[in-house]
């Protein structure tokens, strides 16, 4: 009788907090990053490779340029790229401009600094072809994560903060 009684609590337990996100989660998941143009809005997966964490880009709000999408510098996208898949056309690396931004691996080597601290990583931005020191800080909730992009030392830098989805399809996206 006991065994039961204490089956069903341990059940009863279970099935109330399989849905929360804890820290003990880490990084690992998928995050949205939003920005202040929508164009540019992504979801970036990260996940474990070994004994670092990786992530890329595993969908973007808009996979194709949309007219009146802006570049990284204002300039308006030619009306000829318009519903053409984005590429990493500014990859410095010429051999590697083809490839889609949708699905490439933005981020390498994020490693644990404490329960909620991740760094020694570095941050590729498609938007302007240059690879950035990384480092991550999440949240106490485990629902947002600030990654911080940097030139050299942490204070030459910008910060964004992602938001946990629990699954990659949360926002509907085609």
């Amino acid at each position: 009788m006991w065994i039961r009684a204490l089956s069903l609590l341990a059940s009863l337990f279970l099935a109330a907090f399989s849905g929360q996100v804890t820290t003990s989660q880490g990084i690992e998941g998928y995050w949205l990053k939003v920005t202040d143009d929508p164009h540019k809005s992504a979801i970036i997966h990260i996940f474990r490779n070994g004994t670092v964490y990786d992530g890329r880009i595993l969908k973007l709000r808009y996979p194709a340029f949309v007219a009146g999408e802006k570049s990284h510098d204002g300039r308006v996208v030619p009306e000829q790229l318009v519903g053409k898949v984005k590429m990493d056309v500014l990859n410095p690396d010429s051999e590697l401009q083809g490839r889609p931004i949708e699905g490439l691996q933005v981020i390498s080597g994020f490693r644990a600094e404490s329960a909620y601290e991740w760094g020694n990583a570095t941050i590729y931005n498609p938007e302007d072809g240059k690879t950035y020191k990384c480092k991550a800080t999440l949240s106490d909730d485990g629902d947002s994560l600030k990654i911080r992009g940097f030139i050299g030392i942490s204070l030459l830098g910008r910060t964004q903060t992602w938001t946990r989805l629990r699954t990659p399809d949360a926002m509907g996206w085609d």
